[in-house]
């Protein structure tokens, strides 16, 4: 929700009460945005967060994250995770209460049985009730064969970003590209994480999140993935009137509620086809042909093709 809205002349406690007004359901929807961490803003996703809230009657809160290169890694992921604390357990002072973890849908969290002091309180960082992502990136190293393989859908490089030799990551240092809280995708363990709705393209990062899907999915995890025929990164704002974003939407609208009323869907996995936006079912443990292990050596071997110190690239300290 962004407080910056309703009429003019309010203080931001009376445009909290105007927005709050046509709020149908206790749900609140954390929107953090994409932009690789180094371009884009609330404003350029106004439209799409308000026909989320519109859409689901919920309070939708979109989080205004420091960019790259100006505040690299992990400044983007620390003001997310401020912004979860806050809806938990508001500062003093606060115009907004509480919100229960149940009622919050699109970050996932550590399950550690640890609390957080924060403003004084003690707060518990529960895992919310789901996270559905659209066109997530989950691998920063590009290390995998898709990166190459539907770089023709995406965007093409130039003068300004060369491919060869590849230039550094803008968000963190390189030799930190391959670490789960960057790189999700590397992460091993995803017992007992909240629900996973997971939806792209046949796009550049799209084996990162079926690598996700196939780690996930035999830990318990309710996990749904799609991913839709010969569409580019982002399609469903690219192609506004395709059919395809027409679909996406309505799904991702019906995932959010399904997740409010604490649902967890069945896990499933398909392709769905250009023609007739039928789905094609896939298996998870032949989503991708690494093993875990394996995942885990080529992003951090991607890492060393980057502008990497060598005291890192030997494994010892710079000291």
């Amino acid at each position: 929700m962004d407080v910056t809205a309703g009429p003019s002349g309010l203080s931001d406690e009376q445009k909290l009460v105007h927005l709050e007004a046509d709020t149908k359901r206790p749900l609140a929807i954390l929107y953090l945005y994409g932009g690789a961490l180094v371009v884009n803003g609330p404003a350029v996703h106004r439209g799409l967060a308000g026909t989320l809230a519109k859409s689901t009657g919920a309070k939708v809160l979109m989080v205004r994250q420091r960019l790259a290169p100006q505040n690299p890694s992990p400044a983007a992921l620390l003001d997310a995770f401020q912004a979860y604390l806050t809806l938990l357990a508001p500062p003093p002072g606060s115009p907004h209460a509480p919100v229960p973890p149940e009622s919050i849908i699109l970050l996932r969290l550590q399950r550690q049985k640890a609390t957080i002091t924060f403003h004084g309180q003690e707060v518990s960082p529960a895992v919310p009730a789901g996270m559905a992502l659209l066109s997530p990136i989950a691998d920063m190293t590009n290390a995998f064969p898709s990166y190459e393989n539907n770089a023709y859908r995406d965007f093409p490089t130039c003068a300004a970003w060369p491919r060869r030799p590849p230039r550094a990551n803008f968000y963190c240092e390189g030799s930190t590209l391959a670490h789960p809280i960057v790189s999700p995708a590397g992460a091993e363990d995803w017992t007992g994480s909240c629900p996973l709705w997971l939806v792209s393209g046949q796009e550049q990062v799209v084996d990162a999140t079926r690598i996700i899907a196939r780690t996930a999915y035999p830990q318990s995890v309710s996990v749904v993935l799609e991913e839709y025929e010969a569409m580019p990164h982002i399609f469903f704002q690219v192609y506004r009137q395709a059919p395809q974003t027409r679909k996406v939407m309505a799904d991702w609208v019906k995932t959010i509620l399904a997740f409010s009323r604490g649902e967890r869907p069945t896990s499933a996995a398909a392709t769905i086809r250009a023609k007739y936006l039928a789905a094609e079912p896939m298996e998870f443990e032949s989503l991708v042909p690494w093993t875990q292990a394996e995942v885990r050596e080529i992003m951090w071997k991607k890492t060393l093709s980057y502008r990497v110190p060598a005291h890192h690239r030997e494994l010892r300290s710079a000291l």
